[in-house]
């Protein structure tokens, strides 16, 4: 599959396993929280890191929030719909691989089973991959910056 190709899929599941999530959690609620944009950078050993999945994990109750990177490092967060951004509050982060033989995809396009997970041989430490071994913690807030996640391998 085309570079750019896995990058739109990825994409699309993303923004599917998002809206099904969010449908589980929160049920038909009316009350309407506060989302802001958060977008940022990922590096490891200040090298821009492709194809990783950034994931915001409330510290509280509340609604995860997950973001892909592109061949810059960058990403975008998404809570219920493709850039709708994150519920402002407290945030552990975890930044893992993506395993991109974990599927296929069919002549239209459907997922026969692709998984988000980490790789045999993943991009980034696994110590990344867990909100409790991670060390990245975030206030969510109107008006913040970019995030600049900067990884290292030791």
């Amino acid at each position: 599959m085309p570079e750019a190709s896995l990058q739109s899929y990825c994409q699309k599941l993303l923004a599917l396993v998002l809206t099904i999530f969010t449908l589980m959690i929160t049920g038909c609620g009316s009350d309407s929280p506060e989302f802001v944009p958060v977008s940022g950078t990922v590096t490891l050993n200040g090298k821009p890191i492709n194809e990783v999945v950034v994931t915001f994990v409330p510290k509280q109750d509340g609604q995860p929030a997950m973001g892909l990177t592109d061949e810059q490092g960058q990403f975008s967060l998404s809570t219920t719909e493709l850039d709708d951004g994150v519920i402002v509050g407290s945030y552990y982060a975890t930044v893992r691989s993506i395993d991109e033989g974990a599927g296929q995809v069919d002549a239209q396009g459907l997922s026969t089973g692709v998984r988000v997970r980490p790789r045999q041989k993943s991009l980034v430490p696994q110590r990344y991959a867990l909100f409790g071994t991670s060390g990245l913690s975030y206030e969510v807030q109107v008006g913040m910056e970019p995030i600049s996640i900067q990884l290292t391998s030791k």
